[in-house]
């Protein structure tokens, strides 16, 4: 008598298989990884770039050309009203001006917090007022990492400006 054959158990396929999935994983994260590296160079060997290709084109043209003389173009004056005070302060002494206060008075005010004020890219408004004879500035500032608004208005000439008015919020 033969013995009785005992019920066999389906192979599960490989693609099931527990240890399939992080294999995989780790396959396509190289992969993609080498991809964006730059195709597998090695970062201890550089990159010899290709000679440029040369190219030589010849071109022969004629033209004629008949223009009227061109007329020289008057060179811009400056218009002292427009422009400064009438003692002398230009815009960029206005904005000097009112930065180095804005700080000063900021530090003062939060003497353990890190002040800056932005007198270059931080310029909101830059505007003359010929009727008071003075500036209104008003330029980004920091402390900390929150943003301050600082509004100004100087006036007086460029040897001595004079803050007149500060406020920051």
């Amino acid at each position: 008598m033969t013995a009785p054959s005992s019920p066999s158990k389906p192979k599960t396929p490989i693609w099931r298989q527990r240890w399939v999935l992080p294999v995989a994983t780790g396959l396509i994260g190289i992969l993609i990884g080498s991809a964006a590296a730059g195709g597998g160079a090695d970062a201890t060997t550089p990159a010899v770039p290709a000679p440029a290709p040369t190219v030589t084109v010849t071109t022969t043209a004629t033209a004629t050309v008949t223009a009227e003389p061109e007329k020289p173009t008057p060179a811009p004056t400056k218009n002292k009203a427009e422009d400064q005070t009438k003692g002398g302060l230009d815009a960029y002494g206005a904005l000097e001006h009112c930065g180095n206060g804005a700080e000063t008075g900021l530090k003062n005010a939060f003497p353990a917090s890190k002040v800056k004020v932005h007198t270059l890219m931080g310029i909101l408004a830059q505007e003359y007022r010929a009727k008071t004879d003075d500036w209104f500035i008003k330029v980004e500032a920091s402390v900390d990492d929150n943003r301050v608004n600082v509004e100004c208005v100087v006036s007086g000439s460029e040897t001595s400006p004079s803050l007149d008015d500060i406020l920051w919020y």
